[in-house]
Formats: structure tokens, C-alpha cells, sequence
């Protein structure tokens, strides 16, 4: 049935969700706080017991258990069928009751992520802080760096003119030192 497929997508769509977010925070996004606090809210919004008119409070009630060793949502088939043939309503209710329904209460979530302030928007500024605090200090390393430079410019510059004059003095010398043998020859 259209009910059962559009459940099915919900749970498919949760476990993807589930997955992703799991292999960001081993891989890229290693130990983020910020994704472990999605997760955690986003689950706990799927735990949420609905305070509608219907039958049914969770989604445990309908059949969609939560496996807890990876926290993939898993369902009763057998149960799901029986429910949607037997009590449509209640099942409607439970997603759908205004401001207490799965569906409210999930979008909830998701808008309090997502806002001005939100884990996304607070991780956010923070990142962009620490990229800010990178570039001031690839500024500040590029001026000590230019500095560096330009003491070992000033110390060869010196060294040069010290080369240089030791060069003058060395010819001076040479100069003479060949002019003592020829005074002593002509003193013999």
C-alpha cells in the first residue's frame, strides 16, 4: 500500500541518514561534537511519544523498532500490515497530529539545527573562526618569515663588505710583500 511504501521511505531515508552522519563522525568529521548532537536529536525525536488522539504514542507501537547496536530502525512488517489495514487513523494520527505528531515534532528538529543558532549555524561560526585564526597566523608567520629574510639579506650584505674589504687588504698585502724583495735587492 501507498501507507506501508511511504513508511518504508521514512525508515530507508532515516537509515541512509543514520549511515551518513555515522561515517562522518569516523571519517571526515572524526569525533565532532556538533554530529553527535544531530544524531542524538534526531533520534531522540524518533523516540518521542506523540500526544495525539489515535492509538499510538511511538513508533515502537506501530512496529518500527530501533536495532541498538547501530540504531537503524528496523520494521515489523507483519505488525505495520496489520495496523494500516486495521487502524489507519490512529497510524495517520501519529505522524501527522498537528504539533505533537512525529512529522511536527521532527520538522522541529530539523528547523532547530538548521536556525540562526542552531548546532549547524553555531559550527558554522566556528569554523570560520578557526579559518580566520589560520589566515591571521599565516599573516603573522609571513611577517616574521619576511623579517627572517631580511636579516640573513642584511648579514650577507655585511659579509660581502667584509669579504670585500678583507679582499682590498689582501691585495694591499700582496702588494706589499712583493715590493720587500725588491728593496731588499736593491740593498745589495
Amino acid at each position: 500500500s501507498q501507507t506501508s511504501q511511504a513508511i518504508e521511505s521514512f525508515v530507508n531515508t532515516y537509515n541512509d541518514f543514520l549511515k551518513t552522519i555515522n561515517n562522518a563522525y569516523k571519517n571526515t568529521l572524526h569525533g565532532d561534537s556538533a554530529v553527535g548532537r544531530i544524531k542524538s536529536s534526531v533520534r531522540s525525536t524518533l523516540n518521542y511519544q506523540s500526544n495525539n488522539d489515535g492509538d499510538f504514542l511511538s513508533l515502537a507501537d506501530i512496529g518500527i523498532s530501533s536495532n541498538p547496536t547501530t540504531g537503524e530502525l528496523n520494521i515489523n512488517k507483519d505488525k505495520l500490515t496489520s495496523i494500516i489495514e486495521n487502524n489507519l487513523d490512529s497510524l495517520v494520527s501519529l505522524f501527522t497530529y498537528p504539533e505533537t505528531g512525529l512529522a511536527a515534532q521532527l520538522a522541529n528538529t530539523l528547523e532547530s539545527i538548521d536556525e540562526k543558532g542552531g548546532i549547524l549555524d553555531i559550527k558554522t561560526k566556528s569554523i570560520n573562526q578557526y579559518i580566520n585564526d589560520i589566515g591571521e597566523r599565516i599573516k603573522r608567520e609571513k611577517v616574521h618569515l619576511e623579517k627572517i629574510e631580511q636579516n640573513y639579506k642584511d648579514e650577507f650584505t655585511n659579509l660581502d663588505v667584509i669579504i670585500s674589504n678583507l679582499n682590498s687588504t689582501s691585495d694591499y698585502l700582496t702588494q706589499q710583500l712583493d715590493n720587500l724583495p725588491s728593496q731588499n735587492r736593491s740593498k745589495k
